[in-house]
């Protein structure tokens, strides 16, 4: 199989964040996620399930490194890997996520969105028993029914020959295409990712806004703004999508909570 990212669908960078910057984003991160989080804007994470925590809105609130750079360095290895132009494309999702003690691996599964490009960098695990990232090679140029969400054991047993396991471990980065194939595995012991995503702006799928912290408005930042313009279509962004999606379900659920103790009260 060829090298390029347009025929195996990812592309491996070992070294984007150095050892300096990731001992310092994770003492900040530590901190962070001790902390709750009122609304998914405000310093802290929020908790998506019993086993994984967000950090939602991280430009805003990481200080250690600059993230908006980060975005940056990541769309420019992918840009190097790709023969096509992908000019178009802008910044749509950005958090931080912290899982551990979940038994589940991530079952087989295409995103069902073309061309839509994730990151993500492992700051720990990533390794067998620390929710080590799974890809099908080629997969992502293979087609999809609209129900082929999730894939059966049966399914992907002709497919497991070329599956890629990325158990590099921290420091690693891995740029995939998300309409082929991925999973993941257990998730026992630690593991912390930074998640980037990228579409085309012209995409009619859904997209996050992302908060900005103006202080982060380096001349790297500013020689790649087109990476951080708006969609094409503002009705493209949506409150299920990305951390919107996850502040918004965690105050729902909290509003819910709210209210079925005040109902309890009133005895209503």
């Amino acid at each position: 199989m060829s090298n390029s990212f347009e025929e195996r669908g990812y592309l491996v960078v070992p070294d984007l964040i150095s050892e300096t910057q990731l001992h310092a984003l994770e003492v900040e991160l530590d901190a962070l996620f001790e902390l709750n989080s009122k609304d998914g804007f405000s310093p802290g994470s929020v908790a998506i399930s019993p086993v994984c925590r967000a950090i939602t809105s991280p430009v805003i609130n990481v200080r250690s490194i600059n993230l908006l750079e980060f975005v940056v360095a990541v769309f420019s290895e992918l840009e190097a890997d790709h023969a096509e132009p992908i000019e178009n494309y802008v910044l749509t999702a950005c958090s931080v996520f912290h899982e551990e003690g979940n038994r589940k691996p991530l079952f087989w599964h295409t995103d069902l969105r073309r061309g839509m490009f994730r990151a993500q960098i492992y700051l720990q695990g990533g390794q067998r028993g620390s929710g080590a990232f799974k890809y099908i090679g080629g997969s992502h140029k293979m087609v999809f029914d609209s129900d082929s969400h999730k894939m059966s054991e049966a399914e992907m047993l002709p497919l497991l020959r070329d599956e890629v396991v990325f158990d590099q471990g921290a420091g690693t980065t891995v740029i995939f295409d998300s309409y082929g194939l991925h999973g993941k595995d257990v998730c026992l012991d630690a593991r912390r990712t930074i998640m980037i995503e990228f579409q085309d702006r012209g995409s009619a799928a859904v997209k996050e806004r992302i908060e900005f912290d103006t202080s982060h408005m380096t001349s790297s930042v500013l020689d790649r703004i087109h990476l951080f313009q708006s969609a094409a279509n503002p009705e493209t962004y949506s409150n299920q999508h990305g951390s919107s999606g996850l502040k918004n379900h965690v105050a729902m659920k909290w509003d819910q909570r709210l209210r079925y103790r005040l109902s309890e009260r009133l005895g209503r």
